[in-house]
């Protein structure tokens, strides 16, 4: 057993801030470099630090728990996206279009996401460690209903290592039991894992910074993406393994290994916080940054944001008290209490039993008051005109008595039919029933981008509760093999492709051109930014206009915002439909993408791409 007393927990939950504003000040400048660096200061001083999404985003969590309440759900912090954090950078903008278009997490992280197991999530893990402190299992439930909201796998392990790490921290001061705490709170075999260990056998080997920094990347490295998590995580502990008692030194060491700087720097900065406390943080690095938060109000869409350190810390701490209520604990200011920390064997099993390891990409999950709902998309969510698609329902009864009624399901789209079997549940407390939702879609006279049919529950003695099931349109061409040809081809007849997220995949090498028809189901005209990140050369027109003559690139990142200014090009869409043609020089490897957005990068969930008659 081990005491955590007020003042311990608000001192580390104090240093958690504090060091994660000065790890993604130090490392914010460098972000995205790929080559080992020798920062040993601030490269960029400021009031507040700079202003970085590893925070802010945190802001808009703390926001959900003082208003949703503690028991939060992926589906409910997938609405706090859409309503309060306005960039759409990588996986933040493919999640949250996603949602839009009603694939609820977990599908949302999964579906068409290039960068499904990047550092975004990681880097929000210590809201939910600060609210569960010396509870690594409740810690670890948070952050996994987090990560799942735009992210799978790799990047799931890697924020639930953190909160477990950044939990435990507020009791456990040896820097190895963290570690192997966390280690234990994900599978053996992942990427994330490995890296980590990696680092801690080359780092026990030769104590040399560079031969570790080289065995993760020999061991993970993922150089088309700088912010694949595995990599970024094990450099993160790096820092702490190479100058364990040199707070500065810890955090130059982790950005020093470039790639995610902003988020190695952070994530460090807010565990030597934790574990240190805001008492022993170094004025050195503290006193330049001040009191302050810096962020870009215009991105966080909050009214009520803390502006200093310490109003963040009160506004955790307060959160805290009610979560630790949750667990029978009595906390608060002038209180202690006694709490245990579970083995690493200890923890490896309970994260087993809670399900923390499951992680399928073709599920979406819903909670109610009665039960638990989970849709399974054997087939994946895409469902084209005059084609069929199931999905299989799982129903779990969660209260203490039978739930025995009808259940049904209801088109909500034109065009969509459906039928469930079997149509009754009779669940005893703890049952699961298995159900099968048939789905297909007939052509329409006015074509949806995603699909809707909802499924009614009406057991005797409940109020009804209803959840929707989603279905999404595959973006469709008419392609052909075009050798030669200048301005914008005319394609007739040749072979349609159906394309089920942004990635074209294009038969062979050569060079093709295709056709799809847009539609803007507003009435308005909308401004729209054409995305073409690809490896080879492509030009786009739209309604006759070429609006993209991209060269290609030899590596691109396929988000909404971050490759070279030729990747992107500006048009209009008309109310109705609208022509849109490429020419595609493509030798046969790589990857070339296509996805439109609004000018300022947030994904458009209803518009449809549907190849014209050949």
């Amino acid at each position: 057993m081990a005491t955590l007393d007020w003042n311990r927990y608000y001192d580390r939950t104090l240093g958690c801030w504090m060091g994660k504003n000065a790890g993604g000040t130090l490392g914010g400048p460098v972000e995205g470099c790929q080559e080992a660096l020798s920062l040993d200061w601030y490269p960029q001083v400021q009031e507040g630090g700079i202003p970085n999404d590893d925070l802010e985003v945190q802001l808009v969590w703390l926001h959900a728990l003082e208003t949703r309440g503690l028991h939060l759900t992926a589906a409910d912090l997938s609405a706090e996206w859409l309503d309060h954090y306005l960039p759409n950078w990588c996986e933040y903008g493919f999640g949250k279009t996603n949602v839009r278009k009603g694939l609820l997490p977990p599908l949302s992280g999964a579906f068409n996401n290039w960068f499904s197991e990047s550092m975004g999530c990681p880097i929000r893990s210590e809201i939910w460690a600060c609210v569960a402190p010396g509870l690594p299992l409740l810690a670890a439930k948070l952050a996994r209903e987090d990560a799942v909201v735009d992210h799978t796998d790799e990047s799931a392990y890697a924020e639930m290592l953190f909160a477990v790490i950044e939990s435990a921290a507020f009791l456990e001061p040896d820097r190895d039991r963290l570690v192997a705490l966390g280690l234990a709170a994900i599978p053996d075999e992942c990427r994330t894992a490995r890296a980590v260990r990696a680092m801690i056998d080359s780092w026990h080997a030769s104590g040399d910074w560079a031969a570790a920094r080289k065995a993760v990347l020999d061991a993970v490295g993922v150089w088309e993406d700088f912010t694949d998590a595995p990599q970024n995580i094990a450099f993160t502990l790096l820092g702490w393994y190479s100058a364990p008692d040199d707070f500065g030194q810890a955090i130059c060491d982790a950005v020093n290994c470039g790639f995610d700087t902003d988020c190695t720097g952070a994530t460090l900065g807010s565990i030597l916080g934790i574990a240190w406390g805001a008492a022993r943080l170094p004025k050195r690095w503290m006193e330049p940054l001040g009191e302050s938060i810096a962020i870009i109000a215009e991105r966080t869409r909050l009214t009520d944001v803390p502006r200093t350190l310490g109003e963040l810390t009160d506004r955790t701490a307060a959160v805290a008290i009610g979560s630790l209520a949750g667990q029978g604990y009595a906390f608060g200011p002038g209180k202690s209490i006694e709490l245990e920390l579970p083995t690493p064997e200890e923890l490896r099993a309970q994260m087993q039993a809670a399900g923390l390891w499951h992680n399928a990409k073709d599920e979406v999950e819903r909670a109610w008051h009665h039960g638990r709902v989970r849709l399974t998309y054997p087939a994946g969510p895409l469902l084209a005109p005059g084609a069929r698609n199931e999905v299989r329902v799982a129903i779990t009864n969660t209260t203490e008595r039978t739930l025995e009624g009808p259940i049904s399901a209801a088109s909500l789209s034109a065009g969509l039919k459906v039928a469930l079997r079997p149509r009754r549940l009779d669940l005893a407390p703890g049952e699961t029933a298995r159900l099968t939702l048939e789905a297909a879609l007939e052509p329409a006279d006015a074509p949806c981008a995603h699909v809707e049919a909802v499924i009614g529950v009406q057991a005797e003695g409940t109020a009804p509760f209803t959840f929707p099931v989603s279905f999404v349109r595959p973006m469709t061409w008419r392609i052909q093999a075009r050798p030669d040809g200048e301005g914008e081809p005319q394609v007739t007849g040749g072979e349609l492709l159906a394309v089920g997220g942004n990635s074209v995949p294009l038969p062979g090498a050569g060079t093709w051109v295709g056709v799809t028809r847009v539609l803007n189901p507003s009435a308005r005209p909308r401004p729209v930014r054409i995305c073409a990140p690809s490896n080879a050369p492509v030009c786009i027109w739209l309604n006759g206009s070429k609006v993209v003559d991209n060269p290609g690139s030899e590596r691109i990142m396929p988000s909404y915002h971050c490759n070279a200014a030729h990747h992107y090009g500006e048009g209009v869409l008309a109310p109705g439909w609208n022509s849109l043609t490429a020419r595609w020089q493509w030798r046969g490897e790589g990857e070339t993408h296509l996805f439109l957005t609004t000018p300022d990068g947030a994904g458009w969930g209803d518009l449809v791409f549907e190849a014209p008659e050949g």
